[in-house]
């Protein structure tokens, strides 16, 4: 179970890759990536019993900082 919920949020942001050009491409997977992390973020709280768009924001938040982090990681060693 654990594989095949790996595979399916990976495959989730690359879908729009297979079905649009590149730039709107890139738009919709950011925009289905934001809106992913938030839903389970938010799913998260009600297991921690804490408020729903708080978890949601905080791991669209951390998510998002680590992929600038790899971004900038990759920039910097020139990767990509």
């Amino acid at each position: 179970m654990t594989g095949v919920a790996a595979l399916a949020g990976g495959m989730l942001p690359l879908a729009p890759f297979v079905l649009l050009p590149l730039g709107p491409a890139v738009i919709t997977s950011l925009v289905i990536s934001v809106a992913a992390l938030f839903a389970l973020g938010s799913a998260t709280a009600s297991i921690t019993r804490r408020t729903w768009w708080r978890d949601g924001l905080r791991l669209v938040l951390i998510a998002g900082s680590a992929a600038v982090a790899a971004a900038l990681i990759g920039i910097a060693l020139r990767v990509g």
